[in-house]
Formats: C-alpha cells, sequence, structure tokens
C-alpha cells in the first residue's frame, strides 16, 4: 500500500486544523493510500487520533527556545522528523502550513522521493506571512529587505531573525518537487522567486457545501463576517463602514463569528464608536450552523486586508446563495466576480465598504441574483468532488514523475 505522510503545523487541533487536512485524509485513505502524519499542536486535540499514524514533534514549552528554533532552526527538532520519516519510510510527502519551525522541517525532508508544498499563502516569501501588510494594502514584492522596516510591518529588533530565516529559505525550498498553487495569484509570487515547478489546484469545499438546498429568502438587514479576530482581517474597517451603513439603514445587524485575541478590542471598539446596538459577537459557531447562518443574512463581508490566496468563507457564502462584499486583494477576486456574484471593495477602504454594502442592502433583486450567480458559480469550479479528483491526480502525477 502506497504511503504517504502530510505535514502541518496544527494538523490534530480540533480548532486550527483546517477542514481541507480531513477532506485530504479521507480522499487519500479511500483511494488506497495509508496516510501518516506530524503535527507541532498538542492542544484542543481531534478525537480521531490515531496514535500509529499521526506523530507529534515535542517542542519546549519555552517562548523565548521556540522562537530561536523558528529563525534559526534546532537540530532537536529536525532530528525528530527525521526519526519519524524514517520510521514511516513514505513514498510521497505533501506540506501544508508550515510556519513554525520551517528550517528544521525542511532540513529533514529526504531528497529521494517527491515533495508536494501547499502555499496556503505568502508565508516562506515574506516576513509577516501574510503579504500585502503595508500601510495602503499596496503591490509588495516580498522578499526580505529594508523595506520590510521601513513600511512598518516588522520592528527594527526583528529584521536580522527574520533576515536569517529568509536567506535560509530560498535553497532549503528547492527540496520542493512540486508547488500546489490554489490561486493564480500564489502561483506568480512562486515564479517571480524563481519557482517555476507550480501547478494550480484551487482549493474545494466540504461535501456538505455541495448543491445545497436554497429557498426563497426575505430579506434580513443582517450583514456576516466569519473569521479569526484578528487585524489581517480588516474587521476594524468594517467596523468604522458600519456608522455611516447605520445612518442609512438603522435596522442593519454585523454578525460577528469567531474567536482571536483581538476579541476584547474589537468589543471595546464597537463600544467606543456606539453601535452596539447594531453589532452581535457569536463566538466560535459550530460547523454543523455555518450553514443556517450563512443563510439567516443578506451578504456576508470578506475585508481581508492580507493577500488571502482562496480563503473558505466567501465561496462557502456562495455555496449557500448568499452574496459576498470582499477585498480586491490575494486570490479573493478569482471566485469573487465583480457585479456578478458580488462586490469588490478595495483593502482599507471605508467609504468603499459603506457604499457597496448600503447599495446591496438596497436592492433586494441584485441580492437575490448575485447569490444566485454564485451558488451556480461554486457547483461548477469549486466542489468536494472536483477537488477530490484534481488534488489527487496532483498528487499521483508528482509520484509518478519521480520515480
Amino acid at each position: 500500500m502506497k504511503k504517504i505522510l502530510l505535514i502541518d503545523d496544527n494538523f490534530h487541533s480540533e480548532k486550527k486544523g483546517a477542514p481541507l487536512f480531513s477532506m485530504e485524509r479521507e480522499f487519500l485513505k479511500n483511494s488506497g493510500y495509508n496516510v501518516y502524519t506530524i503535527s507541532f499542536n498538542f492542544n484542543n486535540l481531534r478525537t480521531d487520533i490515531d496514535e500509529e499514524k499521526d506523530f507529534f514533534v515535542k517542542i519546549k514549552n519555552n517562548f523565548f527556545l521556540n522562537k530561536v528554533a523558528k529563525f534559526f532552526g534546532s537540530k532537536e527538532i529536525e532530528y525528530q522528523i527525521k526519526t519519524i520519516i524514517d520510521e514511516i519510510k513514505p513514498d510521497i510527502i505533501h506540506n501544508h502550513l508550515i510556519s513554525k519551525y520551517p528550517i528544521s522541517v525542511f532540513k529533514a525532508l529526504p531528497t529521494d522521493i517527491p515533495i508536494i508544498q501547499t502555499l496556503h499563502g505568502p508565508n516562506f516569501f515574506c516576513p509577516t506571512s501574510w503579504g500585502n501588510l503595508k500601510k495602503d494594502s499596496s503591490f509588495c514584492s516580498l522578499g526580505i529587505s529594508s523595506k520590510c522596516m521601513t513600511s512598518g510591518c516588522i520592528p527594527f529588533w526583528q529584521y536580522p531573525l527574520q533576515y536569517n530565516l529568509f536567506s535560509e529559505i530560498p535553497e532549503l525550498l528547492k527540496k520542493i518537487t512540486l508547488f500546489h498553487c490554489p490561486s493564480k495569484n500564489i502561483q506568480k509570487v512562486a515564479h517571480s522567486f524563481g519557482f517555476s515547478n507550480t501547478e494550480i489546484v484551487p482549493l474545494g469545499l466540504r461535501k456538505n457545501f455541495t448543491n445545497i438546498k436554497l429557498f426563497k429568502r426575505k430579506q434580513s438587514n443582517k450583514i456576516l463576517f466569519i473569521g479569526s479576530l484578528h487585524p489581517v482581517k480588516g474587521l476594524d474597517y468594517l467596523l468604522l463602514a458600519m456608522q455611516n451603513i447605520i445612518i442609512k439603514n438603522p435596522q442593519v445587524q454585523l454578525l460577528i463569528a469567531g474567536k482571536g485575541s483581538y476579541e476584547t478590542k474589537y468589543k471595546e471598539k464597537v463600544l467606543e464608536l456606539k453601535i452596539e446596538k447594531n453589532v452581535q459577537f457569536l463566538g466560535f459557531v459550530d460547523s454543523t450552523k455555518i450553514i443556517d447562518l450563512f443563510q439567516s443574512v443578506d451578504l456576508t463581508v470578506v475585508p481581508s486586508i492580507w493577500s488571502e490566496q482562496f480563503g473558505m468563507i466567501g465561496p462557502e457564502s456562495l455555496a449557500c446563495g448568499t452574496p459576498v462584499v470582499g477585498s480586491d486583494i490575494g486570490g479573493i477576486p478569482e471566485w469573487l466576480k465583480d457585479k456578478e456574484n458580488g462586490l469588490l471593495v478595495k483593502p482599507r477602504d471605508i467609504n468603499g465598504l459603506e457604499t457597496k454594502i448600503s447599495f446591496l442592502l438596497g436592492n433586494p433583486e441584485l441580492l437575490h441574483r448575485y447569490g444566485k450567480n454564485g451558488y451556480e458559480f461554486i457547483n461548477k469550479y469549486h466542489t468536494y468532488e472536483g477537488y477530490r479528483k484534481n488534488l489527487l491526480r496532483m498528487i499521483e502525477n508528482a509520484r509518478k514523475n519521480t520515480n
């Protein structure tokens, strides 16, 4: 039986582990693969951990030492990963998010088997791991240089650490057989750094987001934000836009679903802006309730200020027949077709958010048309089954072409 090893920072975390992991694991098992995993996360573990196939790299309970390991590598972590790989003897390795200890992971990888690296974002090419975080969200050539400090993306004291990390990464990435790019945007980034061994395989949604039953809705005057409560998601700008949206439509409600380290600050911001009557914090919403939530609102807002390479929230919303207002950045325009299934807005554009959200709320027929178009688009291009076929084909081709 063919063996595949999946490596990711948070595979085994119930809350941080991406749905894509569960999907890929299912695809591979059903296709005759023996699936093994490596993760660094010990908190909020999934309930389906297999002690014989799911491995954890032990890390020190010391913030300083772990940061040193991130920027300079760790022989101990590298040795653990090598030992696990030697024990498994996989036929192929597929890396996902590798941001905690990239130097150690890549040094531990063998050179005699195919290795696929999914680029979930520009974390190998940008010290912030986000890209485009300059104050105006303008284009950034990425890489490490003095611009990272002058643009305010990283503090001066951090520059030597980041410089060491990003000086080593390009050479280590030469071990990669194939870069899986979920969007054209991230493929362009990889090519700009000299990595032409890429393949675009757009992500697909979970099985329960395929051919969802739609129904005729009454306008709810509700808009939805789902995501980590972190500044890169652009919630700051949406809250500021809400002030004027409420003036035009006092009945409007913003539902905020998600948790994060900035939750308290955002709740304080809502009080400061005096919009607490029109904003609800829902906390973490269980996956079984997400579809109902999408179908209870008029539109979803994705106001990201970082270069999201795909982003699952917007496509999931479209799969439920709910249109999206989203940032014209990263891979978002590849599924959010302006004036077809929603509206694009420049990142950080408070007036743009207010104008376009208010416009759609005032046009029920357009909301319905955009929702219908989005539903049809997702069920044509980003289905569970389509992603399964494309992902398995990519993995099989990488394995065969290397043998």
